[in-house]
């Protein structure tokens, strides 16, 4: 008779474990796709990237002209391009917009350090009545009808608390 449970001999897995198997489930369906229909993707998804690798053009030229060349060749040829060969046409591509966004995202983590004041500054005093709407809002999200009614009796609690 079969049982459920484990034996004392078998372990569990392990999160690393799981992880692994899903990478490997992950790359073997990207290679198969990829065997399946790679020349559609590389006919229809290279014109998008050539448009996204533009800032090249102004930054390096010599660059660019690889950029347009492997375009060319991309539309002419898609069947005959390798996995390898589009991945790196594509990393080329998305450099400067990666450099774009990396560069909006430090000068809006920079806004929330460095400006005082306003809601979303996180350097902005608070009382702490102000830190305890902020964070049942936070964790509650917008109130309405009786959840606002619930949280407005546990703020007076909390001040009552607050106040002896």
């Amino acid at each position: 008779m079969a049982s459920s449970r484990k034996q004392k001999g078998e372990k569990h897995e392990s999160a690393l474990e799981v992880i692994g198997g899903i990478f490997i489930a992950i790359a073997i369906l990207t290679t198969l796709i990829w065997f399946l229909s790679s020349h559609k993707i590389v006919y229809y998804t290279s014109p998008a990237l050539w448009y996204m690798g533009t800032p090249w053009a102004m930054i390096n030229a010599d660059k660019w002209q690889q950029i347009s060349d492997a375009y060319v060749f991309f539309r002419e040829h898609p069947q005959q391009i390798k996995l390898s060969n589009y991945l790196a046409y594509a990393n080329a591509c998305l450099k400067p917009m990666a450099f774009f966004i990396s560069l909006l995202s430090a000068a809006y983590i920079g806004s929330l350090f460095f400006f005082k004041g306003g809601r979303v500054s996180i350097r902005r005093k608070m009382s702490p009545m102000e830190a305890a709407k902020e964070i049942s809002r936070a964790s509650l999200g917008p109130q309405t009808g009786e959840k606002r009614a619930s949280t407005v009796a546990q703020a007076d609690v909390s001040r009552r608390y607050l106040d002896a």
